[in-house]
C-alpha cells in the first residue's frame, strides 16, 4: 500500500469540508513518515501541533480513511524535528508551526463558490435567499440588516458569503469584513492588551462597508463583547451600511443576550433556514452532479437524496466520497458502493437514544437520575448534567427543544451548558479525555 499517495487522496478529501485556514495550518503540514497494515505515523513539528490535531482531527481522519480507503490504521504522531528529519529530499518544504503570539486573528475570506447562482432554493430556504438576494442588489431590506437562523450545514454560510462575493464583484472598492463572533470575541481582548482598541473600533466602525458575523449565539454571556458590538452596530446602521447576522436560535432565545443587542438583532429581518425537502435535496446532488462532470445514476441520486436529510455539507460530502471511491477504485458508480459510503458518512450513532446517554453518564459519574433532573449547582452534579447535554446535541439529531423537555430544562439552559462545556474542554484536559472516552463507549 502506498500510504504517502493514500494520505495525499484523504487530505484532498479533507480541504474541502475544512476552511482555507484550517486546513492550511493543521492538515496540509501533516506527512507520513511510516506505515504497516495496521499502523500509520505522521510527522508533525512540535508536541503542541500533534496534540492539537489529535485531540481536533483524529475522528475526521480516521473516518476518511475508513470511507476512502476501507483501512483503519492506528494513527500515531511523531513530533520530527530539523535534526531528526534525515530523508534526503530536498525540495522538502520545512513542518514549521506558526509562531502563536499575541495577534489579531487573520482576516478570514469569502468563499468564491458560495455564490448565489450555486445556491439551490425550495420551501425551506426561499424567503432566506430571496432577502439575501435583496440585500446584495442594494435593495432597503428592513434597515439593512438581516439574520439568518438554522442548524450547521443547511446554507447560512453560501448565503452570507455570496451576498458578500456579489457586492464585491459590483464595486471592488466595497470592504467586506467576514468573521466569526468567536473571532471577534478573541480580536477585540487582543486589541485591549496591546492598548489597539481605537485601532480595532476604526476598522468595524468605520472601515467596512459590509460586516458578516457568523454565530452570534457565541456570544451568550460575554458583556464586554456585547457592548462594543452593540456600539459597532449603531455605528454601521447609522450610516447605513449593511450587517448580516447568522446564528442556531432566535434572538430572543439567545441565553444572557444584553437587552440592547438583543433588542437591535431583533430588529433586524430575521429569517430561518430549514432542513431540505426530498426534492430539494434531490435538486441539489443534480447541481453538484452537473458541476463535477461525472456521470451518477438516476438511482444513486435518488438513493442518497432518501438517506441523508438534515445536513446539506453531508449529503454535498457523501457525493464527493462516492465520486473518489469510484475514482480511486477505477470502478463504476453503482448503488451498492452508495450503500457503502453512507455507512461511512451517516451518523453512526443513528441508535444512541437520549435515554441511552443519560444511563451512560449516570454510571460514569456515580449519581441518581433525581441529581440529574435537581436543579443542583454542586459540581460533581452540575458538570455531569452538562456533559450530558453535550453528549445529547452531538450525538443525537435531537433539537434544543426536545434535549430540554427530557431533561426538564428549557432550551436556552441547554445550549448555554453547552456552549461551557465546550469552552471547559479548551482549557480541561482531564475533562475533555473525558469527554472523548464517553464519546467511544457510545461508538
Amino acid at each position: 500500500m502506498d500510504s504517502v499517495n493514500l494520505w495525499q487522496k484523504v487530505k484532498e478529501n479533507i480541504e474541502a469540508d475544512l476552511s482555507p485556514q484550517s486546513f492550511s495550518l493543521w492538515i496540509k503540514p501533516i506527512e507520513v513518515i511510516n506505515s504497516s497494515a495496521s499502523d500509520i505515523t505522521f510527522a508533525c513539528p512540535n508536541k503542541f501541533f500533534a496534540k492539537w490535531v489529535q485531540e481536533n482531527y483524529l475522528r475526521l481522519i480516521q473516518e476518511r480513511m475508513r470511507v476512502l480507503h476501507s483501512w483503519e490504521p492506528k494513527i500515531n504522531f511523531k513530533v520530527v524535528t530539523p535534526r531528526e528529519d534525515k530523508r534526503p529530499d530536498p525540495s522538502r518544504v520545512q513542518l514549521v508551526l506558526p509562531e502563536f503570539s499575541l495577534n489579531a486573528p487573520s482576516q478570514k475570506r469569502l468563499n468564491p463558490n458560495f455564490t448565489f447562482d450555486q445556491f439551490v432554493t425550495g420551501d425551506g430556504n426561499s424567503f432566506a435567499y430571496s432577502a439575501a438576494m435583496a440585500m446584495a442588489l442594494g435593495q432597503n431590506v428592513h434597515n439593512n440588516f438581516l439574520y439568518m437562523k438554522s442548524n450547521t450545514g443547511l446554507g447560512k454560510s453560501h448565503l452570507s458569503h455570496a451576498v458578500g462575493n456579489l457586492v464585491s464583484d459590483k464595486k471592488s472598492s466595497c470592504r467586506v469584513i467576514y468573521i466569526t463572533a468567536e473571532d471577534f470575541t478573541n480580536e477585540m481582548i487582543i486589541s485591549i492588551k496591546r492598548s489597539s482598541i481605537d485601532a480595532f473600533k476604526e476598522k468595524y466602525r468605520k472601515n467596512c462597508d459590509i460586516l458578516v458575523m457568523e454565530d452570534i449565539h457565541f456570544l451568550s454571556g460575554k458583556e464586554k463583547t456585547q457592548m462594543e458590538l452593540g456600539y459597532t452596530l449603531d455605528a454601521l446602521i447609522e450610516n447605513e451600511k449593511k450587517v448580516i447576522f447568522t446564528g442556531s436560535m432566535k434572538p430572543n432565545d439567545i441565553p444572557d443576550l444584553r437587552g440592547k443587542l438583543r433588542s437591535r438583532i431583533c430588529s433586524s429581518l430575521v429569517t430561518s433556514i430549514e432542513p431540505p425537502d426530498l426534492t430539494t435535496r434531490r435538486r441539489i446532488l443534480d447541481k453538484k452532479t452537473a458541476h463535477t462532470g461525472v456521470r451518477v445514476p438516476n438511482d444513486v441520486l435518488d438513493f442518497l437524496a432518501t438517506k441523508i436529510t438534515q445536513d446539506i455539507r453531508q449529503l454535498e460530502s457523501s457525493l464527493k466520497s462516492l465520486i473518489a471511491r469510484s475514482s480511486l477504485l477505477d470502478r463504476p458508480i453503482t448503488l451498492d458502493m452508495a450503500v457503502e459510503i453512507t455507512e461511512g458518512l451517516t451518523d453512526q450513532r443513528r441508535d444512541v437514544t437520549l435515554e441511552i446517554i443519560q444511563q451512560l453518564v449516570l454510571d460514569y459519574y456515580q449519581i441518581n437520575l433525581d441529581d440529574l433532573l435537581s436543579k443542583s449547582r454542586k459540581k460533581n452534579i452540575a458538570l455531569p448534567r452538562s456533559v450530558c447535554f453535550y453528549l445529547c446535541r452531538k450525538l443525537t439529531n435531537q433539537s434544543l427543544e426536545h434535549i430540554g423537555r427530557a431533561f426538564q430544562r428549557n432550551h436556552t439552559t441547554i445550549l448555554y451548558a453547552i456552549n461551557k462545556i465546550q469552552e471547559q474542554k479548551k482549557k480541561n484536559q482531564q475533562l475533555a479525555r473525558e469527554i472523548e472516552f464517553l464519546e467511544k463507549k457510545l461508538d
